[in-house]
């Protein structure tokens, strides 16, 4: 990715952005800086990126220039480009050959799908697929997955399997439950099928307008306020048809919740799957009865 054309003051404009906000670690340099007249230091990548960003409203990748080319432009512009003491070259160009290295391997796994690395323990395989994801994440970005934001980091999970770890813990299987001291069993996802079903909400979700957007999240704004308000086995709560009820027990990721019905003998707990009344909520039908309910539930 080429330098776009950014005027000298876009270039100042850039510099006073660092002054007031800090540069973060994965953009500092590690060789050269761009030094002021008043002594002051830049990392000169990310003074571009910056200044392209206010100038252009475009977000250069990290890796889609290196650092002569950084430092070509802004002395074309009049700046000074200073080397760091005891710093020489082949940093920057050991630097520049690892980048190389992890956008070889973001291209392999986004054409393959998947990539084996074998060694011996402790050769920092673990530490390069760290890298190799915050990258893709990232958009070249930065490299390592402390950097990333929290909603970047929901993109990425580990799996770490050993000689116990089976289908049920990487798929879906039974787990022990205790509702209200009452045991059982309760069909769970693993790993991989939460990862999907969020990847699957990604993609739904960018298939959506702004205002459906908008309206999903006021009433998950609304239903997380209204759970989060509810005294468990306090609050009593009526149907339509004015049987009163109470909820016993909620998930603490807001998965479920088990609803007392100290009316009903025979059927005194009723789980109630949040995602299912989420989805009645989006809905904005008027639901008068049961059976209405289950034919919207059975055609999403």
């Amino acid at each position: 990715m080429a330098i776009p054309e950014i005027d000298k003051q876009y270039i100042y404009e850039a510099l006073e952005y660092i002054d007031k906000n800090g540069v973060e670690e994965k953009y500092e340099s590690r060789v050269y800086d761009l030094v002021t007249e008043d002594g002051k230091k830049y990392p000169p990548k990310f003074v571009i990126i910056v200044a392209a960003k206010l100038a252009h409203g475009v977000e250069l990748s990290y890796k889609g220039f290196n650092s002569i080319e950084a430092n070509n432009f802004l002395q074309k512009q009049g700046f000074t480009i200073e080397k760091r003491p005891g710093k020489n070259e082949t940093d920057d160009q050991e630097e520049n050959a690892h980048l190389d290295e992890l956008q070889r391997f973001a291209s392999m796994l986004r054409n393959s799908k998947n990539i084996i690395f074998h060694g011996a323990p402790g050769t920092g395989k673990t530490y390069l697929a760290r890298e190799i994801s915050a990258y893709i994440i990232s958009s070249g970005q930065c490299t390592r997955y402390d950097d990333l934001s929290d909603e970047q980091k929901k993109q990425v999970a580990f799996v770490q399997f050993h000689p116990s770890y089976d289908y049920t813990d990487f798929v879906e299987g039974l787990r022990p439950t205790d509702d209200a001291g009452t045991i059982g069993f309760e069909l769970q996802d693993g790993i991989f099928k939460r990862f999907v079903t969020i990847a699957r909400k990604n993609y739904e979700d960018s298939e959506k307008s702004e205002t459906e957007l908008e309206n999903e999240d006021s009433i998950e704004e609304a239903m997380n306020e209204f759970l989060s308000s509810i005294e468990i086995g306090v609050d009593i709560f009526n149907t339509v048809k004015g049987k009163k009820f109470t909820i016993q027990k909620i998930d603490d990721n807001y998965n479920r919740i088990i609803v007392s019905n100290p009316v009903n003998e025979k059927t005194d707990k009723i789980r109630l799957n949040i995602e299912r009344l989420r989805k009645i909520l989006e809905s904005g039908n008027d639901f008068t009865n049961v059976s209405q309910v289950s034919e919207f539930l059975m055609s999403t």
